[in-house]
């Protein structure tokens, strides 16, 4: 028992723990239909079967996982915000602002807005 007690686990955080917490077993029954349906639905979140209908019980419905467009779109608007404040930075401490490196950042920002347009409120052409 002593020795049980000295063992920590190599990783331990709140999600863990409430694992540890779920003893609880459900079962349920469905259809052929019903199951392809969830699982679908499943599929497009990208969760484990266990976390969706969780979620689902706890009041709350999954939003589908986005596609790799929005993963880069992501990654380039991080680029910018992170250019954006090294300039500020710059300015602050220097009083001044480098015009090339601004032109270069400002014609980003106007490739970003067409690519999110183009993305997420322009239909889709079929």
């Amino acid at each position: 028992m002593l020795v049980r007690e000295t063992l920590k686990p190599l990783y331990e955080s709140e999600e863990t723990l409430i694992m540890r917490k779920r003893n609880i077993r459900l079962c349920v029954r469905l259809s052929d239909d019903e199951n392809n349906i969830i699982t679908d639905r499943i599929k497009k979140t990208g969760l484990s079967k266990e976390a969706y209908l969780r979620s689902i019980l706890l009041g709350s419905i999954p939003k589908e996982k986005p596609d790799n467009r929005f993963y880069a779109i992501m990654k380039d608007l991080s680029g910018i915000a992170n250019t954006t404040n090294q300039l500020a930075r710059r300015a602050n401490a220097t009083g001044s602002i480098h015009s090339h490196t601004l032109q270069t950042e400002a014609e980003k920002w106007s490739r970003f807005q067409t690519t999110m347009r183009e993305a997420i409120l322009l239909p889709e052409e079929r």
